[in-house]
């Protein structure tokens, strides 16, 4: 049997993964997280962990070389050893989550992650301490020295989208790796499991994903500052990311909207969270790369209104699909989409949609094209 190595990070998704492949009979994967950790935080599943230094041994590296494939969740540089290794035998397939490759795509002139009131915010957080692979001024020559240690390690790559491969493409026409699509979990199983049934029903909004500065909430604000959203509450998600980034938009936004601003700046119960869910009918997504997607599936299917920014990566994708999508910039011509509800044969029609692209069927099928590379 064809056997396929997993080198994860300890997150929760990765379980989607595990599900996927090991539900496919025709090869074994095996799951390996390198860390200097003691235990797992948030894997369940039987899994080896290793140091960095106990993986680069001789005796661990041919180990790694009976294997058919390697799968890297997430490119970071603890695998560059792995990737100038010439005596590796299995191909690399490199599966993205975003941060690890827009770097490759903030090259193109046309394309900024960050609007104008955010680039000045993290201009001003950040200073020089900038990561290269965001910064356009510096380290070119070590983004070039990176890209062709990809072009010469790696054989596969599967973006969170399409159209990220395609960015890439446009922005280095070398890149080598082939496009391969996958992406972790499916709707029925993960993403709207036990709320099958469920639709928004109130005109509430909600902002973003995370205390992340690709959200771009202050620029965001300025937008919604300007059609006096005095009737609806912001659910702001700050519980996740950059605290110190937190720390900043939870006081803007209070400052901006002391009355409307509802902040989760602590985890809760799935449940609750839900709840104040369902009185979201308008979602607004301000990140410019693919962010939130399973957020922004999700509540695709139960009904919500989306908006994007028009240059986002995201929206282009979903409205070059049919579905019914906004842009911040309609919005913000015409505030009263706010208090509009999708009929029901435009949400009927984006949750069949959903499920043709994220359903398990599909999953299964994406799952299956990969372990077919083995042959």
């Amino acid at each position: 049997m064809k056997k396929i190595l997993h080198l994860v990070n300890d997150e929760k998704f990765i379980g989607f993964a595990h599900a996927s492949f090991t539900e496919e009979q025709a090869a074994q994967s095996d799951f390996w997280v390198l860390s200097g950790a003691e235990s797992l935080k948030h894997i369940k599943f039987p899994c080896r962990l290793l140091t960095v230094d106990q993986f680069y041994t001789e005796e661990t590296l041919a180990i790694v070389n009976a294997y058919d494939l390697i799968v890297l969740h997430f490119l970071d540089t603890k695998y560059d050893r792995l990737l100038q290794n010439a005596a590796l035998k299995p191909k690399i397939l490199w599966i993205g989550w975003g941060g690890d490759y827009y770097w490759l795509a903030d090259t193109l002139a046309d394309f900024h992650m960050y609007k104008p009131l955010t680039r000045k915010l993290v201009s001003k957080i950040m200073g020089n301490q900038l990561v290269y692979f965001f910064s356009k001024k510096v380290n070119r020559i070590r983004r070039k020295k990176r890209l062709r240690l990809i072009n010469t390690g790696i054989s596969y790559f599967a973006p969170v989208l399409p159209d990220d491969y395609q960015l890439i493409k446009k922005s280095h026409p070398d890149f080598k790796p082939q496009y391969v699509q996958w992406n972790y979990g499916n709707l029925e199983q993960h993403y709207i499991k036990g709320y099958e049934d469920f639709t928004v029903t109130g005109n509430d909004i909600l902002l973003g994903n995370s205390a992340t500065p690709t959200n771009n909430h202050l620029d965001v604000f300025e937008v919604l500052a300007k059609i006096h959203v005095n009737n609806h509450i912001i659910l702001l998600p700050l519980n996740y990311g950059d605290l110190n980034y937190g720390k900043i938009i939870q006081q803007k936004v209070m400052g901006l909207f002391p009355q409307q601003a509802h902040v989760l700046s602590e985890f809760m119960p799935y449940e609750e969270y839900m709840k104040l869910l369902q009185n979201c009918g308008n979602v607004v997504m301000g990140h410019i790369r693919q962010q939130a997607l399973g957020n922004i599936v999700a509540m695709l299917y139960v009904g919500a209104k989306v908006y994007f920014y028009k240059d986002s990566v995201t929206y282009a994708f979903f409205k070059n699909r049919g579905f019914t999508v906004f842009t911040l910039e309609a919005l913000q011509k015409d505030p009263a989409l706010l208090d509009l509800q999708l009929d029901p044969e435009t949400v009927s029609f984006h949750r069949s949609q959903l499920i043709s692209i994220w359903g398990k069927q599909q999953n299964s099928m994406n799952t299956q094209r990969v372990i077919a590379l083995l042959s």
